[in-house]
This record gives C-alpha cells, structure tokens and sequence, in this order.
C-alpha cells in the first residue's frame, strides 16, 4: 500500500470526510484496481493496523443515516456526528438554551415518550428494514436508542448530574 502521509494521519483519526480509498495497492508489484478488493477485508483483515479506526468510521457513518433524516446541516448536527465517530465530547447540551433546541429539533418526532409512526416508517426506509423479521427490527432500533441514550451521558453531552433530557428519554 501506498499512501501519503496527510491520508495516512486521517486514517488513523478519521473524520466524516475521510477518503478511504487515497492510497494506491499493489500485490506482487502490480497496481490493484479498486474494484478488485473490499475495503472491509483490506481494513479488517489485510492490514488490520487501521481495523479499530475503520470500524469506527463505519459505525459513525451507519449511525448517521438517521441524523441525515433527523437534522438540518447545523451545529447541533455536527456535534451529534462528531461525538458518534469519537465517542465523546467535550461540550455539553445541559443548560437550558441547549435543552430547548434540542426539544425543538426531537419532539416534532414524538408522542409523549414514542415514535411517532410517522418516524418510525422513515427509519425502517432509511435503514431498508421492511423485509426483515421483527426481532431484527428491534435490535436496530433498540441500538439507536442506546446510542442516543449514550449522548446524554456525561462523556458526550450530559454531566455527572446533568443530562440532555430529550435523548435520555
């Protein structure tokens, strides 16, 4: 593999924008077409040095497909894709202007402590859930729940007393 040394560093640190193909792969001296490998199998298996930052990457990545269907481009949106690739996050959404706007942007999405339906039929199309059994429903929208439950924690937005109430709910 040869890459440059900007790419390699966003490799390591990844970002939204990382570009996980800005390198060139060569087996047995010859250039690789880009068609002919998976970035899964080159990131998890072949060099597993980048496994954990690719993983990473991927995770934040599936998690933000319903940020994109959630929020409008803004700070609000950043801080929430940011604290998904890093897992935490130094600024916190407790006061009570942060706690507003998020009530403005998640409760339109709500009924009472529910998802609205609505909601709910824009996450099965987003996450290509209509054919899939119930039990594999679930367990993609329980661990959307957990990870929201996780913002409201005190290693993303929450503190040790404190929580955005709206994502713990």
């Amino acid at each position: 593999m040869m890459v440059s040394d900007n790419s390699l560093s966003e490799m390591f640190e990844p970002d939204f924008d990382t570009h996980w193909r800005s390198f060139f792969l060569y087996r047995d001296g010859e250039l690789q077409e880009a068609s002919g490998y998976q970035l899964d199998h080159l990131f998890n298996d072949v060099f597993p040095v980048f496994r954990k930052a690719y993983q990473s990457f991927c995770a934040a990545h599936e998690f933000g497909r319903i940020l994109d269907i959630l929020l409008p481009e803004g700070e609000v949106k950043e801080q929430l894709r940011t604290a998904a690739l890093s897992g935490a996050s130094d600024v916190k959404m407790v006061d009570d202007d942060s706690q507003l706007k998020l009530g403005e942007i998640f409760e339109p999405y709500l009924d009472g402590w529910l998802l609205q339906e609505g909601h709910i039929q824009q996450i099965t199309d987003c996450y290509e859930l209509q054919e899939v059994s119930g039990s594999e429903k679930a367990e993609t929208f329980f661990c959307l729940g957990a990870a929201f439950c996780r913002y409201s924690s005190s290693a993303v937005f929450g503190t040790e007393w404190e929580s955005p109430q709206i994502l713990r709910g």
